[in-house]
């Protein structure tokens, strides 16, 4: 996610060139899952556990002095993290064949908040940022059993 005009560093009306932006590199979970067959092929379960996620945030200033910008130097700046939250989730699976299934999973993951601090090398530049992180996630497979 990326959005321009930085909150609380711009005057309204003004144009400004700065960027934040949120990405997510990857997410993986531990989790326990539990169910029962609403049919003799087809069950519906619940899933729940603890997740990480690998996130970096990135600020650039490319709007100069006010009145149309708030920093002083050009700048760019990241921070790296891995939050670790909570995952929960539903998924139904339906065996259509001998051996072969097909799945269809939601999961939500919430991670809290995470802060930084962005242009510190310029002091009178310098922002402190929270993001505040969750996923939702649907997945859809099919898997063969070897058994």
């Amino acid at each position: 996610m990326s959005t321009s005009r930085i909150p609380g560093t711009y005057l309204p009306g003004s144009a400004t060139a700065d960027t934040i932006t949120v990405e997510n590199s990857w997410d993986v979970s531990v989790r326990a899952r539990g169910g029962f067959l609403v049919t003799p092929s087809t069950l519906l379960y619940a899933t729940g556990g603890v997740s990480w996620l690998h996130k970096k945030v990135s600020a650039e200033c490319n709007t100069p002095l006010f009145p149309t910008g708030w920093c002083i130097l050009v700048n760019k700046d990241s921070a790296s993290s891995m939050p670790v939250g909570w995952t929960v989730g539903t998924g139904l699976e339906w065996m259509f064949a001998q051996h072969w299934i097909v799945r269809s999973e939601y999961r939500y993951a919430g991670y809290g908040s995470n802060r930084a601090t962005f242009f510190s090398n310029v002091p009178v530049d310098s922002i402190r940022v929270r993001t505040d992180q969750s996923v939702h996630a649907m997945t859809i497979g099919i898997s063969y059993l070897f058994n």
